[in-house]
């Protein structure tokens, strides 16, 4: 709570004198700290506000029972979102975050028996579900994936 009237404080106090613009993030996940990012290198004062102990939003690790369960990031699905930010403030994201492409991404184990491990390669992972679940599931996984590319290269100008 101090830190939030400190904040009003600095904030409000000075509206009146001409300096450096400020900007309050609440939340340091990967949006907030993305906004983070490109403000403070465009020249605004940047404090982000978090309530958790540790920055990353949704994307953290959960531990119960003995197992880990990583809650995400999905965003390094799409590392080049990732290198435009870096790229948007002079840096290498490649770099800076030591990058590395996985394959496979991550293994889904199912309850009733079996499992199947993740890859970007769209042939390679239409396979793996065609013997995993038969052609009509392979064949409503590619068709899928491909509507999303189309929704996700529209949706880049927004992002």
């Amino acid at each position: 709570m101090q830190t939030a009237i400190y904040m009003l404080n600095h904030l409000l106090g000075d509206m009146n004198q001409t300096k450096k613009p400020t900007a309050l993030i609440v939340g340091s996940g990967p949006g907030g700290l993305a906004s983070a990012l490109l403000l403070a290198h465009s020249g605004v004062d940047v404090t982000i506000l978090e309530k958790e102990e540790k920055v990353g939003g949704r994307t953290k690790l959960v531990h119960k029972d003995g197992y880990t369960f990583d809650r995400g990031p999905t965003f390094f699905h799409y590392p080049e979102v990732i290198e435009e930010i870096f790229k948007a403030i002079g840096r290498d994201a490649h770099k800076e975050l030591g990058l590395m492409p996985l394959d496979p991404m991550y293994r889904l184990v199912f309850g009733a028996g079996g499992h199947i491990d993740a890859t970007s390669k769209l042939d390679e992972m239409t396979e793996r579900i065609r013997e995993l679940a038969g052609d009509k599931n392979a064949e409503g996984f590619e068709k899928y994936v491909l509507q999303n590319r189309k929704k996700l290269d529209f949706s880049k100008q927004c992002l």
